[in-house]
């Protein structure tokens, strides 16, 4: 019933995902121009070793050999990147600062979007998302902040142990080892965002101090754990599902447009489920349907 109810809060609440998606795409331009600036030392490099070695990047030469090709580039870049072991960790480096930076600017609009739903399904009425920003401007600086910094530290740091996991299984399972690793990730990143997912809706329902509903969250996100995180896991799922297949075809436009809406949507999961434990009736419409978590639990 919660995802039902999340999924129809969420098709009543399309427009909040478009204006999100500005100060996204605003924020994506920033990083993208910063991420070029920043690998293009080491890219540049790369090249002219493939190069040297007589290897094509051609992608009508690599499809003549497929396996034999990629697995020359593959031979060539591991050993670049070992003999320039200093070039490659100032990257990385800076890569966290610069996804710390990308993941502020991304997330300022959540805790005004956050108030807005919640505001919503407590009353049946949206306000302004402007409003709601200048409103709970403090508190949103905050929140980016903190946020940002913790969650990037534990996704990077996932994303790394990932890389050292690919790189010992690829000499077992080959070209089936990124897919194994890519799951173990997007499980731990799906755990991730199940532990942390009331921290918002703590905010929304008055919490004045971030860090405190941080801690509080901490608490409920444990609680809630085991009816979460099947649903966060297929929202992630379904999300880079659509990312992996539609990238390349729209040169990465859907993966965009579809991020502000993925969003939405763990945001209203969140509260949805903040809602039931503190068994609390919300709207799951437009003000017009009223869900009782305690009749529903009596009715079962």
């Amino acid at each position: 019933m919660q995802f039902k109810n999340s999924l129809s809060i969420f098709a009543g609440n399309l427009a909040l995902s478009y204006k999100l998606l500005l100060l996204i795409f605003i924020a994506f331009i920033i990083a993208a121009a910063l991420f070029v600036s920043l690998f293009n030392p080491l890219l540049d490099g790369l090249r002219e070793a493939l190069e040297i070695e007589g290897i094509s990047l051609s992608f009508t030469d690599i499809i003549q050999d497929p396996v034999k090709n990629l697995s020359a580039i593959w031979n060539a870049t591991t050993d670049y990147l070992s003999n320039n072991t200093l070039l490659l960790v100032s990257r990385f480096i800076f890569l966290g600062l610069l996804v710390i930076f990308a993941r502020f600017f991304g997330t300022l609009a959540l805790v005004p979007a956050t108030k807005m739903l919640h505001n919503k399904m407590t009353t049946g009425y949206s306000s302004g998302l402007l409003s709601s920003f200048v409103a709970n401007f403090p508190q949103t600086l905050l929140y980016a902040l903190i946020s940002s910094i913790i969650f990037s530290i534990i996704d990077l740091g996932a994303l790394f142990l990932s890389m050292l996991m690919f790189f010992a299984l690829y000499k077992i399972f080959k070209v089936s080892a990124l897919f194994i690793v890519f799951g173990l990730f997007l499980a731990v990143y799906s755990a991730r965002i199940t532990l942390f997912s009331q921290w918002l809706p703590l905010i929304a329902d008055g919490g004045k101090n971030v860090i405190k509903t941080f801690i509080q969250s901490v608490k409920l996100g444990l609680k809630s754990f085991g009816v979460n995180y099947p649903m966060v896991l297929t929202i992630n799922l379904v999300y880079f599902a659509i990312v992996m297949v539609c990238t390349l075809p729209t040169f990465g436009v859907l993966s965009i447009v579809t991020l502000p809406m993925y969003m939405t949507m763990l945001c209203i999961c969140g509260l949805t489920s903040y809602f039931n434990m503190m068994n609390r009736k919300y709207y799951t419409d437009e003000g017009l349907t009223v869900y009782s978590p305690g009749k529903n639990k009596l009715d079962n």
